[in-house]
C-alpha cells in the first residue's frame, strides 16, 4: 500500500531564518505530523572533503556535503520507511559515531541554506520555500550563531564569511531562489511571523483532506 508524505525544503542563506520558520512548524498544531530532516548534519568530516574545499575551509559548496546520502535518505522518508540521519559536530567538523532516528511521518521538512541549488534533492522536494533576509542581518545572526554555539572567533567567522560563505551564496545560494514555489521575506518580524501563519495554515488544510 503506497504512503503519501509531503517533502517541504526550507531554504536560504545562512543566518536568514530557516531554523526559526523550522522550528514556528514544529511547534504549530500540527507538529505530531511532521519530521525534520536537516541538511547540515550530512557534511563531510573535514578529511573526507575534496582537498581544495578543505584547504581553503569551505563549508558552504555542495561538494562538502554528502548530498546523495542525504537523497537516498528523503527518498526512503517519502517512501514511508523510517531512518536513521547521521550527526554532525560543528566544532570539530566531523562526524559523530552515533546516529538519529527520523520517523516518516506526513510531513517532511529538510532545511539548509544549499538544498535549491543540488537537482537530486530540488527533484524530490514538493514544497520549495527560499527564505529571504537582507545580507547584514544574516551576518549578524551568523557570527552571533558561529561564535556562541560553535565556539568560533569573531575574525574566524569574519574571515570565512569574505573568503567563501559570501561568494558561495552568491554563486549557488542566491541562484536557487529562483525554483522556490515560495518566497519568506523575514526582514520583519511581523511580516515573517505572517508568512509562518500561512504556511501553517495550509498544512492544516492539507492534513484534514
Amino acid at each position: 500500500m503506497s504512503v503519501r508524505r509531503l517533502v517541504i525544503g526550507v531554504a536560504g542563506g545562512s543566518g536568514s531564518g530557516k531554523s526559526t520558520l523550522v522550528e514556528r512548524l514544529v511547534n504549530s498544531p500540527v507538529r505530531d505530523s511532521i519530521s525534520v530532516l536537516p541538511h547540515d548534519h550530512y557534511y563531510h568530516s573535514q578529511h573526507q572533503m575534496p582537498e581544495d574545499l578543505r584547504a581553503s575551509g569551505n563549508w558552504d559548496h555542495p561538494e562538502a556535503i554528502d548530498n546523495h546520502l542525504f537523497a537516498a535518505h528523503l527518498q526512503e522518508l517519502k517512501n514511508g520507511v523510517d531512518i536513521e540521519r547521521p550527526a554532525y559536530c560543528f566544532k570539530t567538523h566531523s562526524r559523530l559515531p552515533e546516529r538519529v532516528k527520523i520517523l516518516s511521518r506526513p510531513i517532511i521538512l529538510v532545511e539548509g541554506i544549499l538544498l535549491l541549488a543540488i537537482p537530486i534533492i530540488r527533484e524530490l522536494i514538493d514544497w520549495r520555500v527560499y527564505v529571504d533576509a537582507p545580507s547584514d542581518e544574516r551576518i549578524l545572526r551568523r557570527i552571533l550563531r558561529d561564535t556562541t554555539e560553535r565556539g568560533r572567533s569573531l575574525q574566524s567567522v569574519i574571515d570565512q564569511y569574505r573568503g567563501s560563505a559570501r561568494p558561495m551564496h552568491e554563486a549557488w545560494i542566491e541562484p536557487s531562489r529562483n525554483s522556490a514555489h515560495l518566497i519568506v521575506p523575514n526582514e520583519h518580524e511581523a511580516s515573517f511571523a505572517v508568512s509562518c501563519r500561512i504556511i501553517e495554515n495550509a498544512l492544516e488544510n492539507m492534513l484534514k483532506r
